[in-house]
């Protein structure tokens, strides 16, 4: 398919994507209920504690992104320059960007909201469809530009790694913080959200560089003890974050941490336990993360390091259950 259709495709899409988030941008400007074709609850998704990010509501965000998109490629087609080399390298990462936070938003709605909306998954499927336009349709060969920019990705994957850091210690202490009264407060948990979005924002970002530093030098970091450990971390901070996210989060507020905690029914001493657990698996698989990008190599095989990062997750883990039945004598 040549560039000029691939043009031609993305500014149809961008604009089916300005009207969904013009609709419903529309529809939460006036207080009107949205029509909701599936059967399920539109409004309680556009109207739920996920409908922003970074306090910025997401049709704002989807018009400027679909706005974007239409202006771009509508250029490109009659400057298909902008559709060859760096500059459609940058667009692929921004459209893969756009598409992994529609399958956030997606698991969001599965696994937290329960409930679906009809045009937010239009609009998951035209972002899906866009990105799909411009990576296996056009032809790029991007290992130039990887290797050209090294510098850069591996200075945005150290700025990622440094801000999932900085946002997962300064999420731990302010979860203790919190906990003085034994309880976290509806502003509390609201600090709490916001720090969830910079880690996975940062996360993201780490991701993404993460890719394009690893395509150049594939075989080699394949037979790296410590890169591979150091995609575990990776990946146990991914599925951690998950869970967080789907399981702890929507019911923080509910948990009492006043009480002794072998006073508390079954499920809340579980989820109060499970807090703590997952608390100490995500600091220190982000600084396993952290220190592993920071050092040139490792003598360590990948059996030994991974067996040394697995056995300092497991003594945060039991450390964490300790510190999980002590919580009541802070709020006392």
């Amino acid at each position: 398919m040549s560039l000029h259709i691939v043009s031609i495709v993305n500014v149809v899409l961008g604009i089916i994507g300005l009207g969904i988030a013009f609709y419903i941008y529309h529809k939460k400007h006036h207080a009107a209920p949205l029509v909701c074709p599936i059967g399920s609850d539109c409004d309680a998704v556009v109207h739920s504690d996920y409908a922003e990010f970074f306090g910025i509501p997401l049709e704002k965000i989807g018009l400027l992104y679909y706005f974007l998109i239409t202006a771009f490629y509508a250029t490109a087609f009659f400057v298909p320059l902008l559709n060859e080399g760096m500059i459609h390298f940058i667009m692929l990462g921004v459209t893969l960007g756009s598409f992994l936070f529609s399958l956030y938003l997606i698991a969001i709605k599965a696994f937290v909201l329960h409930e679906w909306c009809t045009w937010c998954l239009g609009s998951a499927t035209v972002s899906t469809l866009i990105f799909v336009a411009n990576f296996f349709v056009a032809d790029l060969d991007i290992m130039p530009y990887l290797v050209e920019y090294k510098l850069l990705i591996l200075l945005l994957h150290g700025i990622g790694a440094a801000v999932g850091l900085g946002a997962a210690v300064v999420t731990d202490f302010l979860f203790f913080k919190f906990l003085k009264d034994g309880k976290v407060s509806v502003f509390e948990d609201d600090v709490m959200r916001t720090l969830s979005r910079i880690i996975w924002f940062a996360l993201g970002i780490m991701v993404l560089s993460g890719i394009g530093l690893f395509l150049p030098r594939a075989e080699e970091l394949a037979e790296s003890s410590k890169f591979l450990v150091k995609m575990v971390a990776l990946s146990v901070i991914i599925l951690n974050g998950v869970a967080l996210n789907l399981v702890i989060t929507p019911q923080l507020t509910k948990i009492d941490f006043s009480k002794d905690i072998h006073l508390l029914p079954p499920q809340t001493r579980k989820m109060r336990k499970l807090a703590f657990a997952l608390g100490a698996v995500s600091i220190t698989s982000w600084f396993t993360v952290f220190i592993l990008g920071s050092m040139r190599s490792v003598a360590l095989s990948f059996g030994d390091l991974l067996i040394l990062y697995l056995g300092i997750v497991v003594i945060a883990v039991c450390f964490s259950q300790v510190t999980v039945g002590h919580v009541r004598t802070t709020s006392e």
